[in-house]
């Protein structure tokens, strides 16, 4: 096999708000992994952008994120958006996500 293509596309509208507060990132995380996430600010786009700027580097910190085993992947994902949460409060005290 000589690899797989992904294309990625992304679209946001702020409906009846008064701005957008979804951000979207994709970003090559290496070791034939990518990573593509959308944050939704759930009222404030400061969550989002955080979640952004930081989830992704978290995950990359838990060498099973690049593992066959769906369950050690799904465990370094819970692991990274646990810190990325906590570190929300206590290094913006910005934090809005819900689990």
């Amino acid at each position: 096999m000589s690899g797989v293509g992904l294309i990625v596309r992304g679209y946001k509208t702020i409906g009846d708000r008064r701005c957008c507060e979804d951000v979207i990132k994709v970003e090559s995380m290496g070791k034939k992994t990518d990573f593509v996430g959308l944050f939704d600010g759930h009222g404030g786009v400061e969550a989002a952008n955080y979640a952004k700027g930081h989830l992704c580097k978290e995950m990359r910190r838990h060498e099973d994120i690049y593992s066959c085993d769906p369950p050690k992947v799904s465990s370094a994902i819970e692991l990274a958006f646990v810190k990325t949460h906590d570190a929300m409060w206590t290094v913006r005290g910005i934090a809005i996500l819900f689990f």
